[in-house]
């Protein structure tokens, strides 16, 4: 995995939260942006800090998905994927809905692989309880504690 996120600096061309990277400790995070860590529950290894404006995951200590919210409308969404796709190419898109207990859930995603085990999405939520939320994330993928 250390393997993995070296060679993330290398490939990373976004910037999610400014000072935020693939691989950062809980530590060097809190000390850009302001929130809460908390352990997640039945995913040993496997934290989240909770910042206002989105979230960074950790694995094993490091950072392995950041996100973060960047709009509240589908404009949002559409212009983002248009901008980054004359950027990095034809996403993968995907949409979804489905019903849970407390309602609908709607979701369309579009997604780049920009390098080996390293993914650069948005997306675009809406429940029966909200407004749409869009969300811009870098992740690295197949990490052990997913």
């Amino acid at each position: 995995m250390l393997t993995v996120l070296a060679m993330l600096a290398l490939v990373d061309p976004v910037t999610i939260f400014t000072g935020v990277e693939i691989g950062d400790s809980p530590q060097k995070v809190a000390r850009v942006m302001s929130g809460t860590l908390s352990d997640i529950s039945g995913k040993p290894g496997s934290q989240i800090y909770l910042g206002q404006d989105g979230h960074v995951q950790f694995c094993n200590g490091r950072a392995v998905s950041i996100q973060r919210k960047i709009g509240r409308d589908l404009h949002a969404y559409t212009d983002s994927v248009q901008d980054k796709t004359a950027e990095l190419g034809e996403p993968t898109m995907n949409a979804r809905h489905y019903r849970t207990a407390s309602g609908e859930i709607s979701t369309l995603g579009a997604e780049w692989e920009i390098g080996e085990n390293v993914v650069y999405s948005f997306g675009a939520m809406v429940t029966a309880n909200g407004p749409v939320e869009v969300t811009e994330q870098l992740a690295v993928t197949g990490f052990p504690c997913e």
